[in-house]
């Protein structure tokens, strides 16, 4: 199973030539996914906590669509030059960070409220 850092780490090398690129109108799409799903995380927690298993799943889902996000911006890098994949890389890092930020403000949340730790929610 690969992991998001296992992707990043991917995508600081450059994309091999034989791989397909991927449109851009594509990665766009993508990022509009995941801002859906950030929006979707943050109106789960605008009320009442939810339960533990409804947390993992929108955790889950999350970084699935930050996945396939970070592998389409790496297929835009397919014959990109050095200062372009440079800018798409560190963008979609950016993006993750955010990600994460987002995650375990959330987690620390239900930490605070001693029904789980962050080693068990987050992926």
């Amino acid at each position: 199973m690969t992991t998001i850092t296992d992707t990043l780490q991917m995508m600081s090398e450059a994309a091999p030539g034989g791989l397909e690129r991927t449109e851009w109108s594509e990665v766009v799409a993508l990022g509009d996914v995941v801002s859906r799903q950030a929006t979707v995380a943050g109106m789960v927690w605008s009320g009442d906590l939810p339960g533990v298993e409804t947390l993992k799943e929108n955790i889950a889902a999350y970084f699935n669509v930050l996945q396939g996000f970070l592998l389409a911006c790496h297929g835009s890098t397919v014959g990109a030059g050095p200062t372009l994949h440079k800018y798409i890389t560190s963008s979609a890092k950016g993006v993750v960070d955010a990600s994460f930020s987002l995650f375990k403000l959330a987690v620390s949340t239900y930490a605070k409220c001693g029904w789980t730790t962050e080693a068990a929610i987050l992926p």
